[in-house]
């Protein structure tokens, strides 16, 4: 699969592009919109190029874009965020192989035991065909990492078919793509389109609303029927920090404004400035946004184009996969690092719920 080479892609710096071409593996894009990005794009470009070889890099979360109005910095009493990343992958075992050559503190005492094509096994045949490794330190980065990896084959069959909703409902909100190719930008558009559509039938009935609340609606796809929302695992603003954070709504509107347009072209809703309006009531337009969904959910409503039966459709494969990668993540991330990840994820949960 051929690395999309970005047209933006601009050199580093004091550096010229052939000298920049030479010492990077994949090509970078800048990550958009400066408001509130918390790692440039040349840092996570020296940290993706430290793994094996990928179709697809990119980062994510609060440890890439600020997640509240006002923190964008780092302080002694308040640092920066673990980095998220996933990898797509065109070979597991080989990825994996190389991968604990050079860092193999990264895999528990068991795993790093077993064959790469063990591994490779693991990762695509239970939970959501992911294996993350958190809580690693890398030399390019100052900052402790978490990253996940997946198959090509499995990363493009959840972008167009929903298999997962795990990466797909990671990539419906706005990412920092550090390399990518053709093929997973054009599945990348589908899940957009798809996730928009879903976000318009799972929206409270009425004629008009806000890209804000679009916008939310999409954020909340992924953590439908999780599991670990209804536990406290999740911080329970985490939807509401994802559109509002600091310049989180100019890269959602970036990403979604097309297809939005495209939208109106067909008559399906109208726009003006923030305003969406579109008939709730449209049994014709509920059908053709039906439609926009990948079969397997679409054919899960059993046709009916309301916000109940596509939140169930959604919430049904949401929860299989979260729960099947919740339990493997034991496992892959060894139970001392899985202690201490879910210990950080109940403090951003339940004591915020409490408070």
């Amino acid at each position: 699969m051929a690395v999309k080479e970005l047209p933006w892609t601009k050199p580093r710096p004091g550096t010229d592009a052939i000298a920049h071409a030479a010492e990077s593996k994949q090509p970078a894009s800048p990550l958009p919109f400066a408001s509130g990005v918390l790692a440039s794009t040349f840092s996570l470009l020296d940290i993706t190029n430290s793994f094996p070889a990928h179709d697809l890099a990119f980062g994510y979360g609060s440890g890439v874009f600020a997640q509240t109005a006002t923190t964008t910095t780092a302080t002694p009493a308040s640092p920066l965020p673990m980095l998220d990343l996933i990898f797509s992958v065109p070979c597991a075992a080989s990825f994996h192989s190389q991968n604990m050559k050079s860092f193999p503190d990264h895999y528990p005492i068991i795993p790093r035991l077993l064959p790469a094509k063990a591994i490779a096994h693991i990762q695509r045949d239970y939970g959501a065909g992911m294996w993350f490794n958190p809580l690693v330190n890398v030399p390019a980065s100052s900052r402790q990492i978490k990253y996940g990896v997946i198959s090509t084959p499995d990363l493009l069959e959840d972008l167009k078919e929903w298999k997962y909703l795990y990466v797909a409902g990671r990539m419906h909100k706005p990412i920092g793509v550090i390399s990518t190719s053709d093929d997973i930008t054009a599945a990348m558009s589908t899940n957009h389109l798809a996730g928009l559509a879903a976000g318009f039938l799972t929206l409270p009935a009425g004629t008009t609303t806000t890209t804000a609340a679009l916008f939310a609606s999409i954020a909340s796809l992924s953590y439908t029927g999780d599991p670990r929302m209804s536990a406290g695992a999740e911080d329970p603003n985490k939807v509401q920090n994802l559109v509002g954070g600091a310049g989180q709504r100019a890269r959602w509107t970036a990403l979604y404004k097309p297809h939005l347009q495209a939208l109106e072209a067909q008559g399906i809703i109208g726009l003006d400035g923030e305003k969406v309006s579109w008939d709730h009531a449209n049994v014709k337009a509920r059908r053709d946004l039906l439609g926009l969904l990948p079969a397997k959910v679409s054919e899960a409503t059993r046709g009916e184009a309301t916000a109940v039966a596509v939140t169930q459709a959604m919430a049904s494969v949401v929860a299989r996969t979260a729960r099947g990668q919740s339990v493997k993540g034991v496992f892959t991330a060894g139970l001392s690092r899985s202690l201490v990840y879910a210990a950080e994820k109940f403090k951003k949960g339940l004591l915020k719920k409490k408070s």
